[in-house]
């Protein structure tokens, strides 16, 4: 089975982000498993606790942003992986996932 070569996460602009005056923000991105339901799924009935995988620091708050995740890829089994993607401060808000919503969050990845 081939590896992928290069794994970027893209960051989509948040909605919200404390205001216009707010600083940018630092994402960090870690493994987690796959016991989840894509209905239900949030901060709160998800482990949180798994390895980290990378971070990023977005320095506008409107601002795009990218992560490498090339090594979570490579390790990925069957080429699935589960992430999770957490900030600290300041609470940042993205798209949900629903028809209209164009910002969402992409892999991109080369072999």
């Amino acid at each position: 089975m081939n590896k992928p070569t290069k794994c970027i996460l893209c960051v989509p602009k948040p909605i919200n982000n404390n205001g216009p005056s707010a600083p940018g923000f630092a994402l960090t991105v870690s493994n987690t498993d796959n016991v989840w339901d894509e209905a239900s799924v949030c901060g709160y009935n998800k482990k949180i606790d798994g390895t980290i995988v990378s971070s990023v620091n977005v320095t506008a708050p409107q601002e795009t942003g990218s992560v490498d995740i090339t090594a979570a890829c490579a390790n990925a089994t069957n080429y699935k992986i589960s992430l999770f993607v957490n900030t600290t401060f300041p609470l940042i808000t993205f798209n949900l996932l629903q028809p209209g919503h164009k910002d969402v969050f992409t892999l991109d990845y080369t072999f």
